[in-house]
């Protein structure tokens, strides 16, 4: 691959050859054909080695040569950028502090309540059911307990488990 990518150098160094006339000779068609075919398979390999976001944000542009000089601008911007310790460390504080804020203290974050049936009732409809403190029971139709704690019927199932 960096053999093809070496072969293509010309299109980062060169201009674009203006776009050939009607009356133009074969050799300057050419030339322009092979310019842009060559400018297109290094914009794919330039899209292709970038992230996913850096590509896209550079898909738009038509050139190699436009992706380069843009690259350039954003790494001279950066090399701009000095810091010295005291500086990152009040960044680091400061994104350490918002980092531990907890959701209702954000300001900028906070959303407003929309008006109008709240969803508590659709909370309350899938609570449990409360136990009832006197009934009868099911099995036996007898009141003051339950199936769970009838002696009768858990000497039933008992059986029915040993056998």
């Amino acid at each position: 691959m960096i053999l093809v990518i070496a072969d293509l150098c010309f299109v980062l160094m060169e201009e674009c050859p203006h776009f050939p006339t009607q009356n133009a000779s074969q050799t300057v068609r050419d030339a322009y054909n092979c310019w842009t075919k060559a400018t297109d398979k290094v914009c794919i390999y330039i899209l292709a080695s970038m992230s996913d976001i850096l590509s896209k944000k550079y898909e738009i542009m038509i050139t190699a040569r436009q992706i380069t000089n843009s690259l350039r601008e954003i790494d001279a911007e950066m090399n701009k950028i000095e810091y010295n310790i005291t500086s990152l460390l009040n960044k680091m504080q400061s994104f350490q502090s918002l980092k531990g804020q907890k959701k209702g203290e954000v300001v900028a974050q906070s959303r407003r309540r929309r008006k109008g049936k709240s969803s508590t009732a659709i909370a309350k409809g899938k609570r449990k059911a409360k136990v009832a403190i006197k009934g009868k029971c099911f099995h036996y139709n007898v009141d003051a307990h339950w199936k769970r704690n009838c002696s009768k019927y858990l000497a039933k199932k008992k059986d029915k488990e040993g056998n």
